[in-house]
């Protein structure tokens, strides 16, 4: 089950390495730019030989990218939902790295696209074929059905970013509504009784069959909440530890919205507020208003998880000082912390960035560990694992004038931590009692294991651009 007590590590299956072990040296390859839209060599061997890497992290689940049969790496447009990619290894080499994982305490979660198939797909040809068929999919007549009227309308007013008179403009196929308006993805009828048994039988075979111990729903803002609801029920009845996490990406930024249809969502307001560090004077405001907004989804079990950066947004770029107290943050509020696959090391763009919407699904830079920041990272998600974060209590959240100092008390149970942020290019003398009502404030940060200078009593010295989880004295 994903809590606030899991930590996800998100892996790209084509990019994260091979049996081999040296995916990594594509990097050198005079080509590589020209290779980056097509299949670069990551599979589940691959996953399965990195497993000792992922157990000495600490995470407690890995998300793979879509592994049905789809002719493009990163598996988003399946052709066949019941097939395996062979390029990512066959049924046995899945079996054997969920498995394997399983057994070091690694749950898998299986990434699904409800939402459409390829237009190449043997069930999109057959259905587009028959006149009852062509309701499984989205096709623009289907507006003429009263049943489909209202979600025909829905649809396009989401995938339009909430102008529908330019359908006409932004969709691509003449007799179908396309994910996004691409021709290549028709949009299925999520109301439509049969489609929802069907993708109920497309679980049942991943999830019966290969063991994945929870799910992430693709693009679930224009999924209907009871479509969302009933499938999440559906895995409830299989196992009440399967979790079915909602993926909420439009132009909408919001986080919340499929409360109590489904075990949790991507906090993508979130995951956008973490990436703006770098260029946002209001940044810390926003981080506690944001907080402030969602803290009673965690404390009713609904799983928020955030990240800084995924699959769909470009790599953080403001250096490793900047990303450090962005990882802080990150892993002190109640939510779940996903690490995006070489967020660790930590990875930068070296694609040419031509692919806007993948620039940052690089092949994984084994080549560049050890690394400070996976140290780093390893003592992040330490400390998360010795706590119970589905109880965690913050208070005192304080941002000073210049909006440069971040600081707030985390409470676990009976464990007292105090974070710090310093966003300011100069060292800053900090009294803790100024900002805590706390005397017992330790100066040993928990993040790099060492002891901050004290210049008094209750001051310590924080140096330009660092942040501190500092523990009470005992």
């Amino acid at each position: 089950m994903i809590t606030p007590n899991s930590i996800i590590y998100h892996i790209i299956t084509d990019r994260f390495d091979n049996e081999k072990g040296d995916l990594a040296s594509l990097i050198n390859d005079p080509d590589y730019n020209l290779k980056f839209k097509d299949f670069l060599g990551g599979n589940f061997k691959g996953i399965s030989s990195r497993i000792d890497y992922l157990e000495e992290l600490g995470i407690t689940h890995v998300l793979i990218s879509p592994i049905q049969e789809c002719n493009e790496y990163h598996g988003y447009n399946a052709e066949d939902p019941f097939k395996i990619n062979l390029h990512f290894g066959n049924e046995d080499d899945l079996k054997s790295m969920i498995t394997k994982l399983r057994r070091r305490g690694i749950g898998t979660i299986l990434d699904y696209v409800p939402t459409h198939v390829s237009s190449t797909s043997p069930l999109f040809l057959k259905k587009s074929k028959s006149k009852t068929g062509r309701d499984w999919f989205m096709f623009k007549k289907i507006k003429l059905n009263a049943k489909y009227r209202a979600y025909f309308d829905e649809l396009v007013y989401k995938l339009t970013s909430s102008y529908p008179e330019k359908l006409e403009e932004i969709n691509k196929s003449q007799d179908y509504i396309g994910f996004f308006g691409l021709e290549k993805s028709p949009l299925m009828n999520l109301k439509n009784p049969d489609v929802i048994e069907f993708h109920k039988k497309v679980l049942d075979h991943w999830v019966d069959k290969f063991g994945f111990s929870a799910v992430r729903f693709d693009s679930a803002f224009i999924q209907p909440r009871e479509f969302i609801s009933e499938l999440s029920e559906h895995l409830k009845d299989k196992s009440r530890d399967i979790s079915l996490i909602a993926e909420n990406w439009d132009f909408n930024i919001d986080s919340g919205r499929c409360s109590g249809f489904s075990s949790g969502e991507i906090d993508i307001k979130g995951v956008h507020l973490l990436n703006s560090m770098t260029n946002n004077p209001n940044f810390f405001r926003e981080i506690r208003d944001h907080y402030m907004k969602m803290k009673d989804l965690s404390r009713k079990g609904y799983s928020l998880v955030l990240s800084i950066g995924n699959h769909d947004t470009a790599r953080f770029s403001g250096g490793e000082a900047l990303q450090k107290m962005n990882s802080i943050i990150q892993f002190t509020l109640p939510e779940t912390p996903l690490i995006y696959y070489g967020q660790e090391i930590p990875m930068q763009q070296y694609n040419d960035g031509s692919d806007q919407m993948a620039q940052s699904r690089d092949v994984m830079r084994f080549d560049l560990l050890p690394s400070n920041m996976s140290s780093f990272y390893k003592n992040l998600v330490e400390f998360r694992k010795r706590h119970d974060f589905k109880k965690a209590d913050i208070s005192e959240m304080k941002v000073n004038d210049e909006g440069k100092l971040f600081s707030y008390r985390l409470d676990l149970n009976k464990n007292v931590y105090y974070v710090i942020i310093n966003n300011e290019d100069r060292e800053k003398p900090i009294n803790t009692l100024h900002l805590f009502e706390d005397r017992n404030v330790s100066n040993y940060d928990i993040t790099q294991k060492r002891s901050l200078k004290r210049l008094e009593k209750q001051v310590i010295l924080a140096k330009a651009n660092e942040g501190y989880i500092l523990s009470k004295k005992p």
